[in-house]
């Protein structure tokens, strides 16, 4: 608890960057909440009376696009995934997927053909932790960077490596030391708009 009055600690610029696709996901969420009603309101206006002002969508919420609301269905594109993780999409629409139990990085191609990219050397983790979150460098088409985040006995820890279509390079721990424990090691790496990797 503060003082009244005390400041808060100023927060880092990079804990308050938000990429833009979780911006879209909240607009979302928030658009159909609107749409949901207010505890507070009895109903919908009756016929041929105007919304009240606080029945009214705000103007950034009219802005979203239909589409981001309609339903839709997923169809099933791999089957027999061992616990998978992490995702990170590849150049020619392929996707790696990253297996929490058996350490090993899968390739799905669009078609939904399976195939065993290789295992992550180093991964020691039971529970919820293992292989967990996977990211490709913003600048893959260049420097074919994958970083990978896992379980290495107590901590956690993230690394980067080459991917090309001849196999997974040597490993390089770039952060070592995150606590681990028998669950919620969760894992998940993002690449922000500016570069900076989020983890």
């Amino acid at each position: 608890m503060t003082r009244r009055g005390a400041r808060h600690p100023r927060m880092s610029r990079a804990a308050l960057r938000v990429p833009p696709l979780s911006v879209g996901v909240l607009a979302a969420v928030l658009a159909a909440g609107a749409c949901s009603g207010s505890p507070h309101q009895s109903g919908p206006s009756p016929v041929g009376t105007p919304p009240s002002p606080s029945q009214r969508p705000s103007a950034a919420l009219t802005r979203i696009p239909a589409q981001v609301l309609e339903p839709r269905f997923a169809d099933t594109l791999a089957r027999h995934l061992s616990v998978p993780w992490g995702l990170a999409f590849l150049p020619d629409g392929s996707a790696l997927v990253s297996e929490r139990d058996t350490h090993l990085l899968k390739r799905v191609t669009p078609a939904g053909q399976v195939s065993v990219v290789g295992p992550v050397d180093g991964v020691d983790g039971g529970g919820e932790g293992g292989l967990l979150g996977i990211a490709l460098s913003p600048t893959y088409g260049s420097d074919h960077l994958l970083y990978a985040y896992y379980t290495h006995g107590g901590s956690n820890r993230v690394v980067r490596m080459t991917y090309d279509r001849s196999g997974l390079g040597p490993q390089q721990t770039i952060l070592d030391g995150i606590p681990s424990g028998a669950i919620h090691d969760g894992g998940r790496l993002a690449f922000g708009p500016d570069g900076d990797l989020f983890v």
